[in-house]
């Protein structure tokens, strides 16, 4: 009986530590919880005073850019809880872009202190998806009065100073789908120039050489760059007289320079043909070469279809 009441009372004892022992887990628990949720209510504070939709521009070699950008506070992951669960913080982020030209969203990483107001933001050390290209883009500056200033800063180095003024406080995802997003407006921009164009080549002066009638057409497809189906510009430059097919041309337009340029070089292997010119309208001007010289200026007007 005496070994019993032993056995009993050892088995007691046990029940009580672990009970102990539990009790103590789940308080560490708990305390951990609500520290987690009052460190996430701290951080979306501080994360209000510059989260939202920007409009804005840079100053950049005499050149004024306008800029479009979006801070929004994202959840990630940081670590284990005692649980073995994922913990999550919320990080600033914000997606950047320059409406002189059509490339793709930089997503970059923020850091924003409150007590000075100081603001950062650098390219994630991937990019987020294959269309963007990592080239060191960082904006320095300062944040207050629904305002951001500062510097932008390539590999290359400075690239100008910057203003953007918060427009919206409530801003839309700039994360999903980066590669979509930049597909389309590409394509937009293309369709806009597609068509087929009409004029010729005019000799320069004492050349004797008449004047060359052409027609031009410009067509988008989707080609594979880097694994990803991306927009591109082709064109067919003929001579209407005869229907005879001239050249096949690459096409690039490059909104980055004012006025912008849409230049033509031959895609077949042999042929030496090049147009550079820019596009006002529906009126193409430029100059044409070829691997015999230079050939003239040449002028084209967009047909319109009625």
């Amino acid at each position: 009986m005496k070994k019993m009441m032993t056995i009993l009372s050892k088995a007691t004892l046990a029940l009580t530590a672990a009970s102990l022992v539990g009790c103590a887990f789940g308080n560490n628990t708990d305390e951990q919880n609500k520290y987690d949720q009052d460190q996430r209510g701290k951080l979306l504070k501080q994360h209000s005073q510059v989260v939202g939709e920007y409009k804005g521009s840079l100053q950049s070699n005499g050149r004024v850019i306008p800029l479009e950008a979006t801070v929004v506070s994202v959840d990630q992951e940081n670590g284990k809880n005692q649980n073995g669960e994922p913990r999550f913080i919320p990080t600033l982020k914000i997606r950047y872009r320059q409406l002189d030209t059509v490339r793709p969203d930089l997503i970059m990483s923020v850091r924003y202190v409150p007590d000075d107001g100081s603001f950062t933001a650098a390219e994630n050390a991937s990019p987020s998806s294959v269309a963007q290209v990592a080239d060191g883009t960082t904006l320095r500056g300062n944040a207050s009065n629904n305002e951001i200033t500062g510097v932008i800063s390539r590999n290359a180095g400075i690239l100008g100073a910057f203003v953007l003024e918060r427009t919206d406080v409530n801003p839309q995802s700039p994360i999903a789908n980066p590669e979509v997003d930049y597909h389309n407006r590409l394509r937009n921009l293309y369709k806009s120039i597609e068509g087929t164009y009409e004029g010729g080549i005019t000799p320069p002066p004492g050349t004797g050489k008449k004047f060359i009638t052409l027609r031009l057409s410009i067509f988008t497809y989707d080609a594979n760059v880097n694994g990803k189906l991306t927009p591109v510009m082709q064109g067919s430059l003929v001579d209407p007289d005869t229907q005879l097919v001239l050249a096949q041309l690459n096409v690039s337009y490059q909104l980055e320079y004012t006025p912008a340029l849409l230049n033509m070089s031959a895609s077949t292997a042999g042929q030496a043909f090049s147009i550079t010119g820019n596009l006002n309208g529906d009126v193409y001007t430029g100059e044409a070469s070829s691997g015999q010289g230079y050939l003239g200026k040449i002028s084209l007007t967009k047909k319109v279809i009625n």
